[in-house]
């Protein structure tokens, strides 16, 4: 067997959005290990595992923007919703009780 010589594993950072008794969320870096690099890095849930060379900044501005993108299509969606339903209301309103 042939030796690997390519250089396809890197340090990586894993960083989740914590949030306190308050409510007050801040990044709290979970560790790191050396894993393999992929081609594209999403946050899963309230976690982001992203290379050490980004910087722990660059890996929270990420997990924070894609978390905010989120919440801004749920607020969307929920807002459609909330028009439709209003809607539907007022045509029931004008109903004749027969």
């Amino acid at each position: 067997m042939g030796k690997q010589v390519a250089v396809n594993t890197t340090t990586h950072l894993t960083l989740e959005l914590w949030e306190d008794e308050k409510g007050e969320f801040s990044p709290i870096l979970r560790g790191e290990r050396t894993s393999l690099i992929k081609g594209e890095y999403l946050p899963i849930g309230r976690t982001f595992v992203f290379p050490k060379k980004w910087g722990r900044k660059e890996g929270a501005r990420i997990l924070l923007e894609h978390l905010i993108e989120d919440d801004k299509k749920i607020l969307a969606s929920t807002q459609h919703r909330l028009e439709r339903l209003q809607r539907t209301l007022d045509d029931v309103r004008k109903w004749n009780d027969d």
